[in-house]
């Protein structure tokens, strides 16, 4: 019958997952163990799962790992113990009552209900360390951050997941100095609404604020960003560029939510200001002074709407346009 006890044992041990019909990166084989007991009954099962990770490698993205789940009265749960990663330590928790999950009516006829919660916790990031284990070690920027997120999942309204993921102590580090943030940077989802909240990173003589709202009646995601640049932060230009006086930069833009996002759909102006200002690049030569532009972007056409500048010492008015889908255009 039903209710009969049932109980059941499971281990196994350096299972090598290189060896799976799958194709898997380098940096995450590796030799994963572990057990499984089962006991109560067909329509009450309970269970206990531990889990090993191993990587196989000393370059690697997730290092040695120890997961316990259980699955009790109707509610299963996971703990992780500390988790090396090549970002840092990460914690991770994960509950899921499993009273409203469209499973067979005869299991856990009395399991609660509610939502399915996870957590995940890195502090201490840092980007460094990763971008080399991902071949991409010669970027010479570095993030360093305490990372959150926190993933919230009513199965009774499966298309309204909340998420919440949160950056805190943010600094982005480079050769030539630290931009460091005033505030939490906070990305949410909620109730099909996504939110950049406004962020602002002081350094280097600069200011840098930005946000982002996605409107699901609009099917857009409308960006604001607001910048004063010192000239410092030119050298994080990788081209030979001296800069004198501070640039003003503001855009603001409307970005599609498709699959399919293309450039070409993106809408927005960006306005550019360096009056009383200096540029000059060395190869070739060219000194810029009292630079300022107005630009639009609709439908993959750049429009200059308004600019000037002094060009090695001579006045020049800018306007014209650009195609990016054809790469021509007039200036």
């Amino acid at each position: 019958t039903m209710s009969a006890p049932v109980t059941a044992d499971f281990q196994w041990r350096d299972l090598d997952i290189s060896l799976l019909p799958i194709e898997i990166p380098e940096a995450s084989v590796g030799l994963v163990s572990g057990s499984l007991h089962v006991d109560g009954s067909l329509t009450n099962p309970t269970g206990d799962l531990e889990i090993s990770w191993l990587p196989a490698e000393t370059n690697f993205l997730v290092g040695e790992a120890h997961l316990d789940a259980s699955l009790t009265n109707g509610r299963f749960s996971v703990v992780s113990e500390q988790i090396e990663t090549a970002g840092g330590s990460a914690m991770f928790e994960h509950t899921a009552p499993l009273g409203d999950l469209p499973l067979l009516e005869w299991m856990w006829p009395n399991a609660p209900g509610g939502k399915i919660r996870a957590t995940a916790d890195l502090p201490g990031f840092q980007s460094g360390p990763m971008m080399e284990v991902l071949g991409l070690d010669d970027i010479q920027v570095n993030v360093e951050t305490d990372l959150r997120a926190e993933l919230a999942w009513d199965p009774l309204t499966p298309e309204k997941p909340r998420v919440l993921a949160e950056a805190n102590n943010l600094r982005v580090l480079h050769p030539s100095g630290t931009l460091i943030a005033e505030g939490p940077l906070v990305v949410s989802l909620d109730d099909d609404r996504f939110q950049l909240k406004p962020v602002v990173l002081v350094g280097l003589g600069s200011r840098i604020e930005a946000s982002a709202v996605f409107d699901p009646d609009a099917g857009v995601v409308d960006g604001r960003l607001r910048a004063t640049l010192a000239p410092e932060v030119s050298t994080m230009v990788p081209i030979p560029l001296e800069i004198e006086g501070p640039i003003t930069v503001n855009a603001d833009f409307e970005v599609p939510a498709e699959r399919n996002f293309s450039l070409m759909a993106v809408q927005g102006v960006l306005t550019i200001d360096h009056r009383n200002g200096r540029m000059v690049m060395r190869d070739p030569p060219v000194e810029i002074r009292d630079l300022t532009v107005v630009a639009s972007l609709d439908d993959g056409v750049m429009e200059i709407v308004e600019g000037s500048a002094e060009v090695n010492r001579g006045r020049v008015d800018v306007a014209g346009g650009w195609d990016l889908k054809s790469g021509q255009g007039v200036v």
